[in-house]
């Protein structure tokens, strides 16, 4: 899939020192959470990401040029398992999740304007213990998912009322199902 890069991105790809990074930002209800590959902190879009250096891991990054659901695998090992509760406790289900790909400069500055490989929701967080750590695995899917869902919504004046009190809108529907329309062209 193609993609428009910034030239500040295309002119760094272009030298001979190429220093890659990923970061992810997990929006939970309760708190957002930034990370990225290296270590140390680093300013992405305005925001800060902890760097967790080789405890985090990715699924494959499926890309495709079809108009498909993907998911993506978000992998965090070795985390105290004092932590875990955000994992257990907090309303994850639907909460957007995002990977990024930049570079950094000569200077380990972020380079402006980094690529989004992947933006969804997070569908589902598995913990795996042992001992005094504990393995996250999180894993979003694109938001095309929703379109395989099916809608448990029905065009009755209740339903509408359910989600607006004061909508009136549907109350005559029923009248309108065995009823003839005729439609008849102007005539100038």
């Amino acid at each position: 899939m193609s993609r428009d890069l910034h030239s500040n991105f295309t002119t760094e790809l272009a030298t001979n020192n190429i220093k890659p990074i990923l970061a992810a930002k997990f929006e939970f209800a309760t708190v957002t959470i930034r990370l990225w590959t290296g270590y140390g902190d680093i300013t992405i879009n305005s925001e800060i990401y902890k760097g967790i250096g080789t405890l985090g891991s990715l699924g494959n990054v499926e890309e495709t040029a079809q108009t498909k659901a993907v998911s993506q695998d978000f992998i965090l090992s070795g985390i105290p398992s004092k932590y875990i509760h955000l994992a257990l406790i907090d309303n994850y289900s639907g909460r957007d999740a995002t990977l990024f790909f930049g570079l950094l400069d000569e200077s380990d500055a972020v380079i402006s304007n980094v690529v989004t490989l992947f933006k969804g929701i997070i569908d589902v967080i598995t913990v795996t213990e042992s001992g005094e750590t504990s393995t996250i695995r999180l894993r979003a899917e694109s938001r095309l998912v929703q379109l395989e869902r099916s809608i448990e919504r029905r065009y009755t004046s209740q339903q509408q009322k359910l989600d607006f009190s004061g909508d009136l809108g549907l109350d005559l529907i029923e009248e309108l199902i065995d009823r003839d329309i005729v439609w008849e062209t102007p005539t100038s």
